[in-house]
């Protein structure tokens, strides 16, 4: 059994003028044996997540030999903050 979700990470830095910039970036977790994630996060809850970083091919267009992959964390660890 595993679960798949996003989690957003926000980045803050100033620009060359000096102006406050923010912006959200989105990483794609997956969690595998952890059954109780249905009940015990929801959307918008502050989590933290450790784990390691995987690169996946998940498409080859056959057309052109392009190959798509997605990079996403595999969760070890999982908690409300």
């Amino acid at each position: 059994c595993y679960h798949q979700f996003q989690v957003g990470t926000l980045r803050e830095w100033a620009d060359e003028n000096g102006r406050r910039r923010r912006t959200i970036d989105w990483v794609n977790v997956i969690a595998w044996n952890k059954a109780w994630l249905t009940s015990a996060i929801q959307d918008g809850d502050l989590v933290f997540v450790s784990g390691r970083i995987q690169s996946r091919q998940i498409h080859k267009d056959e057309a052109t030999g392009k190959v798509f992959y997605r990079t996403e964390v595999v969760a070890a660890d999982i908690r409300n903050v």
